[in-house]
């Protein structure tokens, strides 16, 4: 409680435009010790804001977020409760104790977005007229009152008469109350993610095989021994947009995620050369026709690139690949228990010594150990399948993540893409850090689009931005088509257009979109299409 007290050491400021990405420091790192000790120019900013929860990790690990966000102090005490100088506000027992706190977070968050307009980046914001007509305050007046002021303002409103307007949140990861945990704290709350625990069932005995499974299999029946079930678990229900896993077992639908690859995220100081280098190893003659996905890594053409497609590598020829400095390794192929199949033997990536690559897809079937030894040993991030997939499938959603990772994607982005275009596509996940991606986007962003419905001429449509490094809480967006003048808070815009607007839209730059189940690219259709 006292470490996580000091977590708003680290805001760079107290104003409402702390809710920008950019104005929010890392808070500082947790280390277990005997005792407690701190630096002693870690102050916390004097915001008279408290956060009293008992004394027990499944409710302090949850207010982290909260906490560095409002530069609280967390105490012990109950009932459980937020205070400020001048109110009170009792999380009740109507729902769960995370569950609350992560919507008082939202509902605070996205207020400040709306006040910080009359500050110093007066960017108008596309759903603040809707919210002004709901509320008794004046924005401007407000925007110079304290942090706790400005606190009790927004605790007045109910949030059932303004939360349904807000964006959504970007994720939510699911940890494990545990001590060893309290280490991961300040990463998911410099994320500002929501924390959830995952319920005394979480757990599922084996992965359920996807029906499509009925072809050419990726799956031990080439390769010499078997391949052990993933242990993977159910996640709780939660309102992000992306769900991350950080303990034992794997999710389906989610995303692994691990102490260590938190802390490569701050701490790799190894230099990257200016040239993205990109190698594919396809270790299996029948899948030779997935070498294409060579053409479908589309780089800037100011970027400098190698693209080197390899076959049939043998044992040792492979382990030098994951020695090198590789930005991205896209394995097709098998995979057992002993590793990864290669022309003379197996390589079992426990068994490597180094491990250079970036990131990498091993895209065989039940590939989650041995990916996730790759993760331990040093690979920033991955994409491993935990169960059976077949050929047709796999090489679909293969070349859709070879496409969009060239278009600066990041891991997790891409997968939640790709993965809808099959019915195997849960049985992909990612691991380690979700945020990492091949190269920068063309923009400060990429967008995808969900096309909701169609009647009587118009598209409701779902338009998602993907930030960079994903912490994109607080981000706002522009339409270039629109001429509103008005901006919108990301990461997801619901947005009417007619056909001739659509059509627009899809000529401005590639984007994936999906409409009735299928997966498209923006520049293979138009509007017509999609009726």
């Amino acid at each position: 409680m006292r470490g996580i007290s000091l977590f708003g050491s680290a805001l760079d400021t107290l104003s409402p435009e702390r809710s920008f990405p950019t104005l929010r420091g890392h808070p500082p790192l947790l280390e277990r010790g005997d005792e407690f000790s701190a630096p002693s120019h870690l102050q916390r900013p004097d915001t008279g804001v408290r956060l009293i929860v008992p004394p027990e990790r499944t409710y302090v690990y949850p207010v982290v977020s909260l906490a560095f966000y409002l530069g609280a102090k967390v105490v012990p005490g109950t009932p459980a409760r937020l205070e400020t100088p001048g109110s009170k506000y009792v999380f009740g027992d109507d729902v769960t104790f995370e569950q609350q706190v992560n919507e008082l977070l939202r509902h605070v968050f996205f207020f400040d977005c709306l006040i910080r307009e009359e500050g110093f980046y007066p960017v108008p914001l596309h759903i603040r007229p809707k919210i002004e007509p709901l509320v008794d305050f004046d924005f401007k007046i407000l925007y110079n009152r304290s942090l706790s002021e400005r606190l009790d303002t927004y605790l007045d409103v109910p949030f059932d008469r303004v939360d349904s307007l807000f964006p959504d949140w970007s994720h939510t990861v699911i940890l494990e109350p545990t001590k060893r945990n309290v280490e991961v704290l300040p990463y998911v709350s410099s994320d500002l993610a929501f924390i959830r625990h995952p319920s005394a069932t979480a757990r599922i005995s084996q992965v359920e095989r996807p029906q499509t499974v009925t072809d050419f299999c990726r799956s031990q029946a080439s390769a010499p021994g078997n391949v052990a079930e993933a242990k993977v678990v159910s996640t709780p229900e939660t309102k992000a947009l992306h769900d991350e896993w950080l303990g034992d077992g794997v999710p389906i639908g989610g995303n692994k995620v691990t102490l260590n690859s938190y802390r490569r995220r701050i701490e790799d100081t190894k230099p990257r050369t200016s040239t993205i280098s990109v190698k594919i190893v396809c270790n299996d003659q029948r899948m030779k026709a997935e070498g294409k996905v060579t053409d479908l890594y589309e780089f800037r053409e100011t970027t400098d690139h190698e693209i080197d497609i390899v076959y049939d590598l043998t044992v040792e020829e492979l382990a030098s690949v994951f020695a090198a400095d590789i930005d991205f390794l896209h394995y097709i192929g098998h995979v057992s228990d002993e590793g990864i199949e290669c022309a003379d033997g197996v390589l079992d990536t426990r068994t490597l010594e180094t491990v250079n690559v970036e990131s990498f897809l091993l895209n065989a079937c039940r590939s989650y150990e041995q990916s996730m030894e790759l993760v331990e040993k040093g690979c920033r991030g991955g994409i491993a399948t935990l169960s059976d997939v077949s050929n047709g499938p796999a090489t679909e959603v293969g070349s859709w993540l070879a496409r969009l990772l060239g278009k600066g994607y990041t891991l997790r982005s891409a997968l939640s893409i790709a993965r809808t275009t099959t019915l195997s596509g849960n049985q992909y996940v990612v691991l380690g850090d979700p945020s990492t991606s091949v190269c920068q986007s063309f923009g400060l962003a990429n967008s995808s689009i969900h096309i909701d419905s169609y009647a009587d001429g118009v598209y409701t449509t779902d338009l998602k931005v993907h930030m960079m490094n994903e912490n994109n809480n607080g981000s706002f967006y522009e339409i270039a088509q629109e001429d509103s003048g008005r901006f919108y808070l990301s990461p997801v815009i619901r947005k009417s257009m007619t056909a001739t607007e659509l059509d627009e839209f899809f000529k401005m730059e590639s984007v994936p979109v999906e409409y009735d189940g299928d997966l498209y690219w923006s520049d293979d259709i138009t509007a017509a299409d999609l009726h």
